[in-house]
């Protein structure tokens, strides 16, 4: 519970700029009451990267076993590996922001517009 507490202080830090302890305190804050939510949302973009990431490694283990010589398809089962590892690992990154503005609409009543001035 501690990392889903804390889970939005990246994106607090980085619109309001309360400082390091204050970001921390500012998702506290944030996500009090919505923590098992959260964890669930977090657990399901988990589990979906990591189908995700498994059908990219199977799919690439298939192909080139069948395609190419034993040295040039591991070679391009790791490749394929750390793409999908590239590709998928923003998925998290892209939760945790739209939870930090879900929460911050449901608890305070901010728009989008106000939100994104920061990026002005």
């Amino acid at each position: 519970m501690l990392l889903v507490a804390s889970c939005v202080a990246i994106p607090a830090a980085v619109v309001e700029r309360p400082g390091t302890f204050g970001a921390i305190r500012r998702s506290f804050a944030l996500t009090r009451g919505y923590r098992w939510g959260l964890f669930a949302a977090g657990l399901a973009v988990l589990v979906i990267v990591w189908v995700l990431a498994a059908v990219v490694q199977v799919g690439a283990t298939v192909v080139f076993t069948l395609l190419l010589p034993q040295q040039q398809a591991m070679v391009g089962m790791i490749v394929a590996s750390q793409l999908g590892n590239v590709f998928f690992s923003a998925l998290p990154l892209v939760g945790i922001s739209v939870a930090y503005h879900e929460l911050r609409v449901a608890k305070e009543g901010i728009d989008t517009a106000a939100l994104a001035k920061v990026f002005e």
